[in-house]
């Protein structure tokens, strides 16, 4: 009695394997495939270490953009004996957040011994954001390498399920280093309120990167009580990449009061990484800045337009076009070149007629910033176009 198709191929490659390519096959598209096999499977070819970055890049975006199509031939190609290629294909899947995969990425955690590989499993099947593999995720948080801990930590944040809270409380006080690190920032995911003093004792740890995560979470969080805290931390934190964290979690939960405090120092900051600092806050802040910057756009003093200037092009406001618009028939040569930078960077091709005019300016500087700021809205309805 001749034996199964799938039987055979458990007998040939293991069943692990098997089921993955099992499972590929159901998965494949019927009739006409909405995607090119061969173009497919040349591409995930392209994954593999005797190719050269950009072009495992290129294969890499072209794989992504294919969508659920490019699903089945990932899924086979988990079986490779290249784990250049291997780590690609699971970083890809991760990205498809496929439900499908699940399975196969499981068993090819279970079978394959390389870190990177767990690592990468561990990464894709958090980026899933699927409950289900939330007990095969937990399990890994106790393994014996450091990586591996550090990644199943970082997946359960992923998840953002509070179930796993208590299990990071646990990393936290048993481990050490990158667990603990994964653990701070995943209790911004999935925790709440009682977590936050926790977090709040971090800030004022040794490690900058601790120190910078716990900002973060505390943002994430969300929790308005925290506000003076944060603010208290801003002062006498010293790294400006910590100083930024908490400006960002400020701008995300402090509302009015964060605001008002922002554009304080954005006016009065007697250093100039003081009214950076301020920039991010109110970066942060997004929408809620945009009125109080307007009206410091068309009240305050040139430097402090200047700054505002900046942030609502960061913020991509529209609102602030009428008032740039106004600004280009101001006598204050400053004021006019900030304008016509800022509506290069806003603008459209009704701002574009506008802008005309000025490119042949008899200032010098005015007509080479008309000129530039005109190339980049036209690069921008180029762009658009060919979307």
């Amino acid at each position: 009695m001749r034996a199964p198709a799938g039987l055979k191929t458990m007998r040939r490659l293991g069943c692990a394997a098997a089921v993955c390519m099992l499972l590929a096959a159901e998965l494949r598209p019927q009739g006409a495939p909405a995607v090119d096999p061969q173009q497919i499977r040349t591409q995930i070819k392209h994954l593999g270490q005797w190719y050269s970055e950009e072009f495992q890049k290129e294969a890499s975006l072209f794989l992504t953009r294919s969508g659920k199509g490019s699903v089945p031939y990932l899924m086979e190609a988990l079986n490779d004996d290249d784990l250049s290629r291997q780590a690609r294909v699971v970083e890809i899947l991760g990205n498809l957040r496929d439900a499908n995969a699940r399975l196969p990425l499981i068993l090819l955690y279970q079978r394959e011994k390389s870190v990177l590989i767990r690592c990468k499993v561990l990464e894709a099947l958090g980026k899933s954001r699927d409950e289900a593999v939330f007990d095969f995720v937990a399990a890994r948080v106790k393994d014996a390498n450091l990586r591996i801990r550090a990644f199943a930590v970082w997946a359960m944040g992923e998840l953002r399920t509070p179930k796993a809270v208590p299990l990071l409380m646990e990393v936290i006080k048993s481990d050490a280093g990158p667990p603990v690190i994964a653990a701070i920032d995943a209790l911004g995911k999935c925790g709440g309120a009682r977590q936050v003093p926790l977090l709040m004792e971090y800030l004022r740890h040794w490690d900058v990167q601790t120190r910078y995560v716990a900002a973060l979470s505390l943002g994430e969080l969300a929790n308005r009580a925290t506000v003076p805290a944060l603010f208290e931390a801003l002062e006498w934190e010293t790294h400006i990449d910590v100083q930024e964290a908490l400006a960002k979690s400020l701008g995300k939960i402090g509302g009015k009061e964060a605001i008002s405090r922002f554009l304080e120092i954005l006016k009065k900051g007697p250093y100039p990484f003081d009214q950076r600092v301020a920039a991010v806050g109110l970066r942060a802040a997004g929408t809620q800045a945009v009125f109080p910057l307007l009206e410091l756009l068309e009240r305050g003093s040139v430097e402090d337009k200047l700054q505002a200037a900046k942030i609502l092009v960061s913020l991509k406001s529209a609102g602030a076009v009428p008032y740039f618009l106004k600004m280009l028939d101001s006598e204050n040569t400053t004021e006019r070149l900030m304008a016509v930078v800022s509506l290069g960077d806003l603008g459209d091709a009704a701002i574009d007629k506008r802008l005309e005019p000025l490119s042949a300016s008899g200032e010098l500087i005015i007509r080479q910033a008309a000129w530039e700021a005109r190339r980049k809205i036209h690069a921008q309805d180029l762009r658009r176009d060919s979307e």
